[in-house]
């Protein structure tokens, strides 16, 4: 669902390199999107700096917080050094879905029923000064996920 809520808006979005990445990157790029090609598990120093570049020339950009693997609902580092090394913050966000089916896959992917209510929820933006060590990055990386799980806490859907 989040890929339709923020489609045509030219969003940079961080895909595997895996055969599975070629394909969300076909689906992506239909709805408006581009794909920088690596993860954390492979090609992430190559992903990295494709989304550094994007952000420079002014495109924004776009993690699957969990990567390619997992697991569910925790975040990796990449976004947060993205941030550190940019300037630009993090936003996180949370996508619930009122009737849905859950793949019996790792990151339980859902899939909205036919005319089911979607929430989207956005969270206040996360800025890392570039002056902060970054021996320290960990401290951020808990500040996101933390803002994640509070956003999914409150997903007033599923209640």
């Amino acid at each position: 669902m989040a890929s339709y809520y923020f489609r045509n808006r030219g969003i940079v979005v961080m895909t595997s390199r895996h055969r599975d990445g070629d394909y969300i990157a076909e689906v992506i790029q239909r709805l408006g999107y581009e794909a920088a090609r690596g993860s954390s598990s492979r090609g992430s120093l190559g992903a990295t700096r494709e989304a550094l570049a994007a952000l420079r020339s002014g495109k924004d950009v776009g993690f699957a917080i969990d990567g390619p693997r997992g697991p569910r609902y925790v975040a990796k580092r990449g976004p947060t050094y993205i941030a550190w090394k940019s300037g630009h913050p993090i936003l996180p966000f949370n996508v619930s879905v009122k009737r849905k089916w859950k793949l019996k896959s790792w990151d339980h992917f859902q899939i909205p029923m036919p005319f089911s209510l979607v929430q989207v929820e956005i969270g206040e933006p996360i800025y890392i000064d570039a002056d902060f060590p970054k021996e320290r990055l960990t401290e951020y990386d808990r500040r996101v996920q933390k803002a994640l799980d509070e956003l999914r806490a409150g997903e007033a859907l599923d209640k």
